[in-house]
């Protein structure tokens, strides 16, 4: 007998996408890929849950096709596997997991983990697997202090971070801050909130520090949101 505490929910998804390449000299190209993702949750009593989630990703297509950041084609990958622990003042989360690290619409340059990439075929779902342990501690309504530390490498290597989110007046500020070991480090300023009624505005900014020799460009992409409303 399965119990609440003990519950195991299944899902996933299918999803086939149709692409062709057409060439001037007249070589076309055409292929069709097969995206199958599994989603396994197990609740072990009502703090812990261990989440598994393969996938098979399989490409048919008439000639060498290159797809920017496909990856891991025709084989099963077992593309996330990890146990997260939660209390009402924290989470602890361990293994191969997803990190979004900071918040952005189309893309967030404070975002280590994701890189901007403009393909289809790579999904919100594909970005981030990383093997790391992760805190999450929320304050208040709408804070919160967020790290992680990358784990299978020597300490020297090894990424780490730390984001503190709050609010001030109408506006959400984050700081971050990471270390990348022998990769650098960068520090990180993400700001959203209303100007007016209905009326947003957001930033971001990000600093950082690479290996000598090492050309890093500074990015600080900002916008204006407006919401519309209405009733038929």
């Amino acid at each position: 007998m399965i119990t609440s505490a003990y519950a195991l929910d299944i899902g996933g998804s299918y999803e086939n996408d149709m692409l062709a390449l057409m060439k001037k000299d007249g070589n076309n190209a055409f292929g069709d890929l097969n995206c199958l993702r599994i989603k396994l949750d197990w609740g072990l009593g009502d703090n812990l849950t261990v989440h598994v989630e393969p996938r098979y990703y399989f490409l048919s297509k008439s000639q060498d096709i290159a797809l920017p950041g496909a990856s891991e084609l025709d084989t099963l990958v077992w593309d996330r596997v990890y146990a997260k622990y939660r209390t009402d003042r924290w989470s602890l989360t361990a293994g191969k997991q997803r990190i979004a690290w900071g918040t952005g619409y189309i893309w967030n340059p404070v975002d280590i983990f994701n890189p901007m990439v403009l393909s289809f075929a790579v999904r919100d779902e594909d970005k981030t697997n990383v093997e790391s342990l992760r805190v999450e501690i929320p304050v208040g309504e709408a804070g919160g202090i967020d790290a992680f530390v990358l784990t299978g490498k020597p300490w020297e290597q090894t990424g780490r971070g730390l984001r503190v989110k709050g609010t001030k007046g109408l506006f959400d500020i984050a700081l971050s801050y990471v270390d990348q070991g022998t990769l650098g480090h960068q520090i990180g300023l993400e700001t959203a909130g209303d100007i007016v009624k209905d009326v947003g505005a957001r930033g971001r900014s990000h600093s950082r520090q690479g290996p000598p020799a090492t050309i890093i460009p500074r990015r600080r992409p900002a916008g204006i949101t407006r919401l519309i409303t209405g009733s038929a």
